[in-house]
């Protein structure tokens, strides 16, 4: 972006920085290893397995929809709980399990891109990948490291780009969806669009779909609209553009749109609360670290599109897997208060 001379984002990126050593510095948390006996091994292989099945199945039924609501549905729930189940299997399997049973994702995952995915949400594809590999990287080290992302970076980048345009990118590399962002942002940062088309109450509507992005409008007719859709009609132009056709802000571009300076301030007060939020998720997870590492891959798109593309699609991993975690503590705390009224009867 700075060779082609259009914009200049280093900026951004310092202030990326020091946003993100925040939040890093503020989530640290001990997250317990689970340690689970080989007695439960059977049992959860086959609930795991029965789990990456229907993710799969459900897709193939659903699909022919066109990629609706209900088949997205079907993938993500029975995907999300599966990363329970595999959680206490790596805890316990060998090397080669482990390795079997990631190539089984990969399986599943590849079935949803052939049959469902529509070439569009490239990050989520990634994410459906980084969520089995990290939870297994967290028990068997399989050396993956900071610097290995970084390297790979622009090659990732590269087949990404290639994926959606059928050719490779030359000095284009930007004008895709992983860095159009990045460009709209730079170019709310030097015009005043806010003055026009901001308003705090823009930005509240945003931070109510942080929460609440995933659930259907027809059940809830008043619901806010995303940013990225409404600023092709207000800013953009939309001619020549589909009815649906919308564009991410990015975490920046999103404040500015709406508030203009003060945008590091609100930029800031979102980042305290997907803090707290992850806070939240590690209290009632159970002892499991797969929600939290869950949550900690869908932060890239609160990077990419803003707190309503985070909330369109992470909650639909983690609220599965929390709803789960609760019913494991809530059979472990009957279990337990059993086992001591039986020693206090004994």
């Amino acid at each position: 972006m700075i060779l082609d001379g259009r914009t200049d984002p280093l900026l951004l990126f310092a202030l990326a920085v020091i946003g993100f050593d925040f939040v890093v510095y503020f989530s640290r948390a001990n997250i317990s290893i689970l340690h689970r006996s080989t007695s439960d091994l059977p049992r959860d292989f086959v609930i795991w397995a029965g789990l990456l099945a229907m993710a799969s199945i459900g897709n193939l039924i659903f699909s022919k929809g066109g990629g609706s609501f209900l088949g997205l549905f079907a993938f993500t729930v029975p995907f999300s709980i599966s990363l329970l189940l595999f959680e206490r299997l790596v805890a316990s399997c060998g090397w080669t399990n482990v390795c079997m049973m990631l190539f089984a994702y990969l399986i599943t995952i590849g079935i949803y891109i052939v049959y469902f995915w529509g070439g569009f949400g490239r990050l989520v594809i990634g994410a459906y990948v980084l969520m089995p590999v990290l939870i297994a990287d967290r028990y068997r080290d399989f050396g993956l490291r900071t610097w290995q992302a970084a390297v790979l970076a622009p090659l990732l980048l590269a087949v990404a780009y290639y994926s959606r345009n059928n050719t490779w990118a030359s000095n284009e590399l930007g004008a895709g969806g992983a860095g159009h962002h990045l460009r709209l942002t730079m170019e709310l940062f030097y015009n005043p669009v806010y003055e026009y088309f901001g308003g705090f109450y823009k930005l509240v509507d945003q931070y109510i779909l942080l929460f609440l992005n995933w659930f259907p409008r027809e059940y809830w007719e008043n619901k806010p609209i995303g940013i990225g859709y409404y600023a092709v009609d207000e800013w953009i132009g939309r001619q020549g553009l589909g009815r649906v056709y919308n564009v991410s802000l990015g975490m920046f571009g999103e404040q500015l749109y709406t508030v203009g300076p003060y945008f590091i301030v609100a930029w800031a007060f979102v980042l305290i609360t997907l803090i707290m939020l992850r806070r939240v998720i590690e209290n009632l997870a159970a002892g499991y670290a797969a929600p939290v590492i869950v949550f900690d891959v869908n932060m890239i798109n609160y990077v990419w599109g803003g707190a309503a593309s985070f909330g369109s699609r992470a909650w639909f991993f983690i609220v599965p897997l929390l709803m789960v975690t609760s019913v494991c503590r809530l059979t472990e705390r009957k279990v337990a208060i059993g086992v001591a009224r039986q020693r206090k009867h004994i």
